[in-house]
């Protein structure tokens, strides 16, 4: 039998009467082998039976015993003993990667919960301090300052960087 349902919520999915059998069969610990067979295919042994569970990776995706009463109604106490055994033993599914993306720290993160004030200040302290970072600020955002010849601002472009370029002993860094 396909089904699609979470394994957190197989109560709202098994009939009362198959779910009670199996908290019964655990009780009495009358569930054995539980073994993962293949990766999400989950099997036991309960009463002489083989009920077979597939759950990938939280979803109830498949079920089957060989019951009599899993033939006449795609349910059975086994399934439900097998289903509640292998949900109270595996850890809980991780958070999505998306979810834990979203907790870490990153760059797109400060810049969004920064003001624009302080980013404007950092900015301006970091590039007194890295002349490097003064000089890509400026090739970046030359073209959005006003000045009222574009040659002076090419000209200061040129300097700032030859200036930079230049090594202590008169040559140039490459």
């Amino acid at each position: 039998m396909t089904l699609n349902f979470k394994l957190a919520e197989l109560e709202t999915h098994l009939p009362d009467p198959d779910r009670l059998a199996g908290e019964r069969l655990l009780e009495r610990e009358a569930l054995s082998g539980l073994t993962e067979t293949e990766r999400h295919l989950w099997t036991a042994k309960a009463e002489g039976h083989e009920p077979e569970v597939q759950i990938s990776p939280s979803r109830v995706r498949a079920l089957s015993c060989d019951c009599t009463a899993f033939a006449e109604r795609d349910s059975c106490p086994h399934v439900a003993a097998l289903l509640l055994r292998v949900r109270a033993e595996r850890p809980p599914p991780r958070p999505a990667r998306r979810a834990a993306a979203a907790k870490r720290l990153s760059v797109p993160a400060i810049l969004e919960a920064a003001s624009p004030d302080e980013l404007r200040n950092f900015l301006q302290q970091y590039a007194k301090q890295d002349r490097n970072f003064a000089l890509a600020l400026k090739a970046r955002f030359a073209a959005g300052v006003r000045l009222a010849d574009n040659r002076e601002k090419y000209r200061q472009l040129i300097e700032g960087t030859v200036r930079t370029a230049r090594k202590a002993g008169g040559g140039y860094s490459t």
